[in-house]
């Protein structure tokens, strides 16, 4: 079983002390597995994944909380809808670059080699 290692903050979040990914969302070893932090403590609260056909969203908008009072099963769609935008303009301004500079690094190549040459 994961050990869940976090704060409590002013907000009632629980914000995880251990490693993140690059987005910061926290991750944890578990069942063999590197696994979301918060979908580890959604799984310890309720003893279920989350639904397959659903994403779990962060209520508090803290990417690094896993206080399971906190988030919610919600269509992938709502959630998304529910991201643009929520924050001042120098918070969507990086939010832009960010995302521009992430998609520049998720592209495909097809310069690739094949069978070592």
């Amino acid at each position: 079983m994961a050990r869940m290692l976090y704060t409590v903050n002013g907000n009632g979040c629980h914000v995880w002390l251990r490693a993140k990914n690059s987005r910061g969302y926290g991750v944890v070893w578990h069942e063999g597995k590197v696994r979301l932090a918060h979908r580890v403590a959604w799984f310890m609260a309720h003893g279920r994944w989350p639904d397959a056909t659903k994403v779990l969203d962060h209520a508090c908008d803290n990417k690094a909380c896993v206080n399971p009072d906190h988030l919610r099963e919600l269509p992938n769609f709502r959630n998304i809808r529910r991201s643009y935008p929520r924050g001042d303009a120098l918070t969507e301004s990086r939010r832009l670059r960010w995302r521009v500079a992430n998609s520049r690094r998720r592209t495909y190549s097809t310069d690739y080699v094949v069978g070592g040459e």
